[in-house]
């Protein structure tokens, strides 16, 4: 007698325009604020009268390529619960009302929502956007906007952001719970008739990063930061869309599955001794945007350390690429992920409404496969028993390009402190990369 009521939207702050800066969340927030049935503050006083609680069961989420909304672990013992809870859905994908006068109310709710994340690492991941999108306007986007955009942005900014993008062709209705399948979809089909099919198939405009022959360098400094850390990442491009529920996609997450495990083995023995030169580390392959994935490295150092820890760490790339991976390290990473398809498998029984929807909001939004823990088990098997550390190094020495190279540095700001400057990350990088290969593959040894 609970269930999940989601409205996933497949739109966020990449998709605003310059006088938008910051709306995609701004919309987020009046969706709260009246609509078509729910006037005023009624949606959440409904909902807070059958125990809901605003943050706990009922929230939103705005992201910089999608937004949600959900009704979480709400109780459905009466039907009419069940019919409310969609028609807040409903209301949600095409009938909020912005009024100008709550839109006026809000302004102050987001300004104070925005100072409460105003510290180090939010100040820091803003700095660090132009580096990741240059060239593109995603550079320009905050996600929660800037102080002056949100005191003076015009009403129609934001209804026009709200009927442009807010379509039926960009949302997707899930719910999970305790109910009868055939009962829930003919209520969906019934809500949602009413809401338009736009005349024209929205068109989402996504910008390809440029490439860079040069590295891209940031020295990302602040007063309050904690911690000193560089984060290194190569832009590669992503496997499209199309393909990503494919055997060809699964078998390639899983290869970049094992990189990441046995690098993260090789960085916990190096952090583990006494003298290791950096306090942590990874390194995988991510999604930078929809329109690039990118090669990632971090590590973490004691403040001052920079540069014999990132060469330490990209000495470490170097012999990955040089020397791949050992049969041991291949046996353990293929223990570890049995282990996991084992795990997943025993626990299935036992999940909770809640654990269903990040596959399925991965399979709308990004096309990934939504499988059985059963089914992703017996296919994991088969491609784990075909992998061998050859294969696996024949990758880790093609995995990093040769260009498209980003560098952050990030630490603080402080007296007696010099923090690195852009000749000397690149001599650390270079340093690395000329390291003899009898020493490189002694010290792997």
């Amino acid at each position: 007698q609970r269930a999940e009521f989601y409205l996933a939207t497949n739109v966020g702050a990449f998709q605003e325009e310059d006088d938008q800066e910051g709306l995609a969340h701004f919309l987020e927030h009046m969706c709260f604020n009246g609509t078509k049935n729910f006037p005023g503050k009624a949606l959440l006083e409904w909902l807070q009268s059958i125990g809901a609680e605003f943050g706990r069961n009922i929230n939103a989420s705005t992201g910089f390529e999608q937004t949600q909304y959900m009704l979480n672990n709400i109780p459905i013992a009466r039907e009419s619960i069940i019919d409310s809870c969609l028609l807040v859905l409903h209301d949600y994908s095409h009938f909020v009302t912005c009024d100008p006068a709550e839109i006026d109310a809000e302004r102050g709710v987001i300004l104070e929502e925005r100072r409460g994340h105003n510290n180090a690492g939010w100040r820091i991941f803003e700095k660090s956007l132009p580096y990741y999108f240059t060239g593109t306007p995603y550079a320009n986007r905050t996600l929660i906007g800037r102080e002056e955009q949100l005191k003076t942005f015009k009403y129609e900014s934001l209804t026009n952001f709200y009927r442009r993008w807010y379509n039926p062709d960009m949302q997707a209705v899930i719910v999970i719970g305790d109910f009868d399948v055939d009962m829930m979809e003919a209520k969906i089909r019934n809500t949602f008739s009413d809401v338009p099919a736009p005349a024209v198939p929205t068109e989402k405009i996504e910008h390809r990063l440029p490439a860079n022959t040069e590295p891209l360098i940031g020295i990302l400094t602040d007063p309050e930061a904690q911690g000193s850390g560089i984060e290194v990442l190569w832009k590669i491009d992503p496997m499209p869309k199309q393909f990503k529920n494919t055997d060809m996609a699964y078998l390639d997450n899983l290869v970049k599955a094992y990189i990441r495990i046995i690098m993260s083995e090789r960085f916990s023995d190096i952090c583990s001794k006494p003298d290791s030169p950096f306090l942590g580390a990874s390194f995988g392959v991510g999604s930078l945007c929809n329109t690039s994935d990118a090669v990632f490295g971090n590590v973490s150092f004691k403040d001052g350390d920079a540069i014999p820890a990132f060469t330490a760490y990209m000495t470490e790339l170097e012999k990955m690429k040089r020397f791949g991976f050992t049969e041991g390290e291949v046996r353990r990473a293929t223990e570890n992920l049995l282990s996991s398809y084992e795990r997943a498998v025993e626990a299935a029984s036992t999940r909770k409404n809640a654990d269903f929807v990040k596959p399925l909001l991965n399979n709308f939004y990004k096309n990934s496969p939504y499988m059985t823990p059963e089914m992703e088990q017996m296919i994991g098997k088969q491609y784990c028993s075909m992998l061998t550390a050859p294969m696996l190094s024949q990758v880790a020495a093609q995995i990093i390009p040769d260009q498209n190279l980003i560098i952050l540095y990030n630490g603080p700001e402080k007296e007696g402190l010099a923090n690195p400057t852009e000749k000397e990350i690149l001599d650390a990088i270079e340093a690395a990369k000329s390291t003899d290969s009898e020493v490189v593959r002694a010290a792997l040894l």
